[in-house]
């Protein structure tokens, strides 16, 4: 429950995915290079589906066969980074201090030779969502290209420059689609139930509310966005306007952090359920001017 809490504020923060496996590789006993270093005896080939950006394996589920370049005085300068030092339970507090201090020893580096006879392989990542989805665009008769697999940052900020690209996107005649891929954050200050994706979908709408013949969507590849039910959501010029006809207003919903409640009401939350895989968020823009 501790390193369940400790990700959950740390998530709530706005940290990054490096820095949340930087703490949890430093709170277990698999994580960090653990797994691989009880089993240097083996020859291992552990096959990683990666939902990091960049594909670094040693943050990659924390890095169980990875060596650990991280430490402990890092894990404790994102607490403190975070403001969640005197948050995250007492146990994990003793544990970073009892590691800075030199009480308990380090994750294996990667000097270890724990690690020589083992292979990490990543079989699939999101550039490969990120094809599948310009494959299938492409069979509708979109123009597609994948801008990039590397996002990443404030969801909301990453909502408000997509809707700039697809404005853009929606003065060019005929079908085209932009294709990303990566990890967005999001920074909790309301008491609403939402998503990174869903919150870069709403951050978006609101920007689209003058444009035509456009859409974004985002989801979670895992088919789980935030502490929602849903996967991610869809939004189009009208869904502004149509909130503004339910009597909603787009901008207190998104200065709460309740994405999954507006587009319930809405229209356009996108509910897949769990999908067993996680190679990280894909957001697609697209528009079709005709």
């Amino acid at each position: 429950m501790d390193k369940i809490m400790t990700t959950k504020l740390l998530l709530e923060s706005g940290a990054t995915i490096d820095e949340v496996n930087t703490v949890r590789k430093h709170l277990s006993l698999i994580k960090g290079g653990w797994l691989g270093k009880k089993l240097s005896k083996a020859r291992v080939i552990t096959l990683i589906l990666s939902d990091v950006v960049g594909n670094k394996v040693e943050s990659i589920g924390s890095g169980p066969t990875s060596p650990d370049p991280t430490t402990f005085k890092d894990a404790y300068d994102i607490l403190r980074r975070y403001d969640l030092w005197d948050k995250v339970p007492e146990n994990v507090r003793k544990r970073i201090l009892d590691g800075v201090e030199g009480r308990v020893e380090e994750t294996p580096k990667p000097d270890d030779p724990a690690f020589k006879k083992i292979d990490n392989v990543i079989i699939a990542d999101v550039g490969d969502a990120c094809s599948a989805a310009a494959d299938y665009l492409s069979s509708k008769g979109f123009r597609c290209e994948v801008l990039s697999k590397f996002v990443e940052g404030e969801a909301s900020q990453v909502g408000v420059f997509l809707a700039g690209l697809l404005r853009g996107l929606s003065e060019r005649k005929g079908k085209h689609a932009l294709i990303l891929g990566g990890e967005y954050t999001v920074t909790v200050r309301g008491g609403g139930i939402g998503g990174r994706n869903q919150e870069l979908v709403l951050a978006s709408s609101i920007k689209l509310k003058d444009s035509r013949d456009c859409a974004i969507l985002s989801v979670g590849t895992d088919g789980v966005d935030g502490i929602s039910d849903a996967a991610g959501a869809i939004a189009d010029p009208q869904t502004y306007r149509e909130a503004i006809k339910f009597g909603l207003n787009p901008i207190k919903f998104l200065r709460e952090n309740d994405s999954n409640e507006f587009f319930n009401r809405v229209g356009g939350a996108i509910y897949t359920g769990p999908t067993g895989t996680n190679v990280g968020d894909l957001t697609i823009l697209a528009s079709d001017s005709g």
